[in-house]
């Protein structure tokens, strides 16, 4: 029974010293190759990172790019009708006197003046003539092709009366989008006249809707 406990005993010593040593050779499996360069795992883990944070912000980019484009085209497109606008009121008709020679002068004409009054002398009226120089420059720009259009002036704080006593007014285009209810994109202006009776304000206003 004593020789079988010993014989036990160094059984046990024996197998806890094979197990002593596997471990011990794992251990130095896993040890570093060259622990001398253990920055250069930093530096990798670190340039991994940087590359994740530049994927996720591009993707981010690429998705508020994306998204700015659906809202921006309706912004761009207000943008391009004050421009628009703006730009007409500025045309020059051609003619050298006050009353005529840009086209806000000759819409002004037609409230401040009088409709029927003649560009030039012998030329269009300040109406025709505003009418017409609308009607063909609105019909040049390609931006606006497919879109329907109506120009109109509203005297603010007054009413001018013609000589026989009619309201004067002017507008260009297509009267149906005055009371338009759907989505339309208008853009406006004011021209002022100081005279010596006070100062007036024409509301020039463009509206657009396809």
């Amino acid at each position: 029974m004593k020789m079988k406990n010993v014989e036990n005993a160094f059984g046990i010593k024996f197998v806890l010293l094979k197990v002593k040593n596997a471990i011990k050779i794992v251990s130095e499996k896993n040890k570093p190759i060259f622990p001398e360069k253990s920055g250069f795992h930093k530096a990798q883990t670190t340039a991994v990172l940087l590359l994740l944070v530049i994927i996720i912000f591009a993707g981010l980019g690429v998705f508020l790019l994306s998204m700015a484009k659906e809202v921006s085209q309706t912004e761009y497109m207000q943008l391009y009708t004050n421009q628009l606008l703006l730009s007409m009121l500025r045309t020059d008709t051609g003619y050298t006197e006050n009353d005529c020679r840009l086209l806000a002068d000759a819409v002004s004409c037609v409230y401040f003046v009088h409709p029927n009054y003649r560009c030039g002398g012998s030329g269009p009226t300040c109406f025709d003539l505003a009418s017409s120089e609308i009607e063909g420059l609105l019909q040049k720009f390609e931006m606006i092709k497919g879109y329907k259009y109506l120009l109109t002036v509203k005297p603010i704080g007054f009413v001018p009366h013609s000589e026989t006593g009619e309201i004067t007014e002017f507008s260009v285009g297509n009267s149906s989008l005055e009371d338009l209810k759907g989505f339309k994109i208008a853009a406006t202006q004011k021209l002022e006249r100081t005279t010596s009776t006070g100062q007036f304000i024409l509301d020039v206003r463009l509206v657009l809707a396809k």
